[in-house]
């Protein structure tokens, strides 16, 4: 009698196999940066090579850097492969391409989009970088539900070179950890940085500028950083003294592309660095890094649509970025205004200017006051068509803003005819849908995109879901990111504040 036969053991796929292959995408784009990578410690800021692992600890943020003997910790200056990385994945996403943690690109690719040489050194000393970002491990409790929880990975999975059977290069392919990409595709947590960034030479200064540019954004004072809180948040091994007289002179250097530094005291007749602080200011001359000056008009003839809504969160979020905003309420209900006072009334801060500008000169008026601010929102008005039209006259880009129900595709049809109306006087103009309020238990909720395909005019992909936190939030004059900071009403008021950024480019 013949014995059963055993079960074939299936090899187990590996994590290449498991992924769709990305080829880096050709042509010049700007460079973006993970705000987590820009906020903490996560890299040597020293060019020779460091063994001491990196520990960071704030309240409910843990970060232990570890480096091999052999390689050390990856650098800051290993850093500019992930923007390389970043910046791939969010031009592809933003052109409606399938990015993927597994990218293949020529090395003479990815050392010209981040300003290095191309001889063979440079080759060389980007493989020693690669081999730094793969043998560097991290175990960080951001973006995870509970600090008590660490999620343990390397900057690069693994990586290898390519060639042909004959031996000639073909480029290199490497697999980004899923918390890396995660980062960049899915929560959209990422700011667009200077090119010159890449001619920053030194450690300090580079980390000083990502640091800057994540938390000063384009305030108009600035924002200020003590030195030993600048200090801990470095994860720098020189002594403290060193570090500030480091801060010292990038002071006096002006170094830092689209900022000025400068150093203020606690104490007016203390000089010694215990009362020092840094206070970085955006210099005027910067370009908004997110895309031009705008003027946008939230429009629809239909009510109860949700403009109001997502006027104040459209302004209120890119004032959170330092952008000086101007949110001007052409609805003669004044609902804005309203949020407006609720928030002064409640003791918070005023975030963004509100001008009541419910007239038909909205078209002369809106420019002057663009002169003076990054941005200009208007919550327009409904079923007023003098006025829909000033507000159409005066802005660039219109967002009419639909829930996903038959009712406001039939009225949107009105909208997009004063649309074509305006676009004769002003061909530049440009206006999309975007999804509101939407129910994604519904069917109409579920077909709402499809729905939109047969209308004239493009949605953006970005949308907003019904969702509790926004009443909330409206009722106290908040913001989704003031009342629920983690909440999926806030990532969805972000995204569709970096897509409407990206559109206005």
């Amino acid at each position: 009698m013949s014995s059963p036969a055993l079960p074939v053991r299936q090899r187990p796929m590996q994590e290449r196999e498991q992924l769709d292959l990305f080829r880096a995408l050709p042509g010049d784009m700007a460079p973006r940066d993970s705000q987590d990578l820009m906020a903490f410690p996560f890299f040597s800021l020293a060019k020779s090579r460091r063994v001491a692992p990196i520990d960071f600890r704030a309240g409910n943020v843990t970060i232990r850097v570890e480096g091999t003997a052999e390689h050390g910790i990856a650098t800051i200056w290993d850093a500019d492969i992930l923007i390389w990385a970043a910046s791939q994945i969010v031009e592809a996403r933003d052109a409606g391409l399938r990015p993927s943690r597994l990218m293949q690109a020529t090395p003479y690719e990815i050392l010209r989009f981040i300003g290095r040489g191309t001889s063979l050194r440079d080759y060389q000393r980007l493989k020693a970088a690669l081999d730094r970002l793969q043998s560097t491990t991290v175990a960080t409790s951001i973006r995870e539900t509970t600090g008590r929880r660490l999620h343990r990975f390397s900057w690069i999975n693994e990586w290898k070179e390519l060639a042909d059977a004959s031996g000639t290069p073909l480029g290199i392919e490497l697999i980004l950890p899923d918390w890396f990409y995660a980062g960049v595709i899915d929560a959209a947590l990422v700011l667009t940085i200077d090119p010159a960034y890449f001619r920053l030479t030194g450690g300090i200064e580079r980390w000083l500028y990502r640091l800057v540019r994540k938390h000063g954004g384009r305030q108009e004072h600035g924002w200020q950083f003590d030195f030993q809180h600048l200090y801990r948040k470095s994860g720098s091994v020189a002594r403290y003294y060193d570090f500030a007289a480091d801060l010292r002179a990038l002071v006096a250097r002006q170094s830092l592309p689209g900022y000025h530094l400068g150093i203020e005291h606690g104490n007016a007749a203390a000089v010694d660095n215990r009362h020092a602080a840094i206070n970085a200011a955006a210099t005027a001359g910067l370009s908004n890094m997110e895309g031009q000056a705008m003027i946008v008009a939230l429009l629809n003839q239909k009510g109860g649509v949700g403009k109001t809504t997502l006027a104040t969160h459209i302004a209120g979020e890119l004032a959170m970025r330092g952008q000086h905003v101007v949110l001007l309420d052409a609805d003669p209900q004044g609902s804005s205004l309203d949020w407006t006072q609720r928030r002064s009334q409640q003791g918070l801060p005023r975030l963004f200017s509100a001008v009541g500008l419910a007239r038909e000169t909205l078209h002369q008026e809106a420019p002057e006051l663009a002169r003076r601010a990054d941005h200009v929102v208007i919550d327009g008005p409904p079923r007023i068509a003098a006025l829909a039209r000033s507000a159409l006259l005066a802005a660039e880009r219109v967002l009419i803003p639909v829930q996903p129900s038959p009712y406001d595709l039939w009225a949107s049809a009105e909208m997009v005819a004063l649309i074509r109306e305006a676009q004769v006087f002003r061909p530049a103009l440009r206006a999309a849908f975007v999804i509101n309020r939407r129910v994604s238990t519904t069917v109409i909720g579920r077909e709402a995109r499809q729905a939109l395909a047969d209308q004239p005019l493009p949605a953006l992909r970005a949308e907003v879901h019904q969702r509790i936190v926004f009443a909330d939030s409206v009722a106290a004059g908040r913001l989704a990111r003031e009342t629920a900071p983690d909440s999926a009403a806030a990532r969805e008021i972000t995204v569709l504040v970096d897509e409407l950024l990206r559109w206005t480019t």
